[in-house]
């Protein structure tokens, strides 16, 4: 499998917008992912859409954002 993707921040600074494009042996795809934060429900959110009809609806205490420190907390989903 290979996958290219970019990520921006939206304008804010609250959410990292991700684009990807894949292929693989099960077909070529294209996905779009949502990272951010809820202050009310003190939780990094994940949320992540493909062209294959899947998406992933995850959150956690805490997580590893490059640059900002290490995981302390596993995702619930």
């Amino acid at each position: 499998m290979t996958e290219n993707e970019k990520c921006e921040w939206m304008e804010g600074g609250f959410y990292l917008v991700c684009h990807s494009d894949y292929k693989s042996s099960m077909g070529n795809g294209m996905g779009l992912s949502v990272m951010g934060y809820s202050a009310d429900d003190k939780a990094y959110t994940y949320r992540e859409f493909n062209s294959f009809g899947e998406f992933d609806d995850s959150r956690a205490g805490s997580m590893a954002i490059p640059g900002l420190g290490p995981a302390t907390k596993k995702w619930a989903a």
